[in-house]
């Protein structure tokens, strides 16, 4: 999306260079349209250049295009095919500190301007006097952002079109947080997914532990009653009819009439017994 606003912004500073002129009328600059373009979509380019707010940017544009100081040696080619390029050569990636020699050097090795050879020469010096910035990466602050500073918002220098600072987790702008803690929020972040990830594994291990040991819970209680079932029955103490005397002495309603027939029982008994005749008493 980036490169197809970069072009279409190209395409409309072409368009304007070629067919727009201030003292034209909209009837001969209507009239005068390149055939890429739409009769509707030109009509609004004309009317947007016209306004202050166009024209306010136009100079402002003006003035930050003669600031520039240091000028590429690429022509159309951007840093990323160069980058590339590169890449296919040697086997491996050009530093970002290498991307700017290559594409501010002309082909006989001279760099493209003294603001140009200046910046060259800090970094051969910044790279003998800390050559452990020759091994850092991007997010760790290489040797390039040494030399020349913090990144603007939304663009990556020496790296070609699409990833900013913020994608990078790089020291990018004045607005960015610092490396040590965009690198501590970024090993938080990292600590926060490893967790997520072994919590979801976690979470149904806790489940199935939970299910079996309510089952083992259960199988310890059956057996536990079993034990202490099978323990009283087996019980030399053990009297069945105390048990049952017991049982139907605790009836409640029925409690009376159970003991009425206890005592039946108990007279029906003594009426089977023989009788015994009392023997007399002897006297002396």
């Amino acid at each position: 999306m980036g490169s197809a606003a970069k072009k279409w912004r190209d395409f409309k500073s072409d368009m304007k260079a070629l067919y727009f002129h201030e003292e034209k009328t909209d009837e001969e600059l209507l009239a005068d349209c390149d055939a890429r373009v739409h009769e509707d979509d030109w009509k609004w380019l004309i009317d947007h250049w016209r306004t202050d707010a166009a024209k306010q940017r136009c100079e402002i544009g003006k003035l930050n295009r003669q600031r520039m100081t240091l000028f590429h040696t690429t022509g159309s080619k951007s840093h990323a095919r160069v980058i590339e390029e590169e890449h296919k050569k040697n086997g491996y990636p050009p530093r970002r500190d290498e991307a700017f020699v290559i594409t501010h050097t002309t082909k006989k090795g001279v760099p493209s301007n003294a603001a140009a050879a200046q910046k060259i020469k800090e970094l051969e010096n910044k790279a003998n006097e800390q050559p452990e910035l020759l091994e850092k990466t991007i997010e760790q602050g290489d040797l390039f952002s040494h030399v020349f500073g913090k990144e603007r918002n939304g663009y990556v220098r020496c790296i070609g079109m699409g990833p900013s600072a913020s994608d990078l987790h790089m020291p990018g702008t004045r607005n960015l947080k610092s490396t040590r803690l965009q690198l501590a929020e970024e090993e938080c972040r990292q600590a926060m997914e490893e967790a997520a990830l072994l919590r979801e594994r976690v979470e149904p291990t806790d489940q199935k532990m939970d299910i079996v040991m309510n089952e083992v819970l259960e199988m310890k209680k059956m057996m536990l009653a079993s034990q202490a079932k099978e323990k009283e029955q087996f019980s030399p103490h053990y009297d069945s009819n105390s048990a049952q005397d017991e049982y139907i002495y605790d009836e409640g309603e029925n409690s009376e009439t159970g003991y009425m027939a206890a005592e039946k029982e108990d007279d029906h008994v003594m009426s089977n017994r023989p009788m015994v005749e009392s023997q007399p008493k002897l006297t002396q």
